[in-house]
């Protein structure tokens, strides 16, 4: 999982409340790619995409490297 001490500190940017894409405040879901909180119906979209567009991470159930973060 994602450090929870740096999710703190990412979630306190202005804006970093709610998905980039769509107003939900469910953010448990990141495009590792453009660096934005996005919700679970954005992380599907997103991967609809393809990972050489937007490659998506869960913050709870994946693992993060050191790079990602």
């Amino acid at each position: 999982p994602f450090p929870e001490d740096v999710l703190e500190d990412i979630r306190m940017f202005d804006g970093n409340n709610k998905c980039c894409d769509c107003p939900s405040l469910d953010t448990d879901w990141a495009s590792v790619s453009h660096g934005t909180l996005i919700c679970l119906d954005c992380a599907g979209r997103h991967r609809g995409l393809g990972v050489h567009v937007s490659f998506v991470r869960s913050i709870t159930m994946d693992t993060w490297s050191t790079q990602q973060v």
